[in-house]
């Protein structure tokens, strides 16, 4: 089933704060923000988002928290026309 009646995309912009590498894999959300701007349903994948992430992301449809599992998310990224991401989106 389509996440909405355009082109979905989802977002991803950080993973484990405690990784070794995370200075070069994460970013704020604030960073995407223009991306928001394209005419595409944003879909975040993350998890663990506050509202300010929300807020600077203009609103996104938040499904990263509803993830149960790895098949939950594998399922909300084939339903996506394309998606946008750092890391997976929760920690490893």
């Amino acid at each position: 089933m389509p996440i909405c009646q355009c082109r979905a995309s989802g977002l991803v912009w950080r993973g484990r704060p405690d990784h070794k590498n995370d200075r070069n894999r994460s970013m704020p959300a604030a960073a995407l923000a223009p991306l928001t701007r394209l005419p595409y349903g944003w879909v975040s994948l993350q998890q663990g988002v506050t509202a300010e992430e929300l807020a600077a992301l203009g609103g996104p449809l938040q499904l990263g928290d509803s993830f149960g599992d790895l098949q939950d998310a594998a399922e909300a990224i084939a339903a996506l026309d394309s998606s946008s991401r750092s890391t997976l989106p929760w920690p490893i």
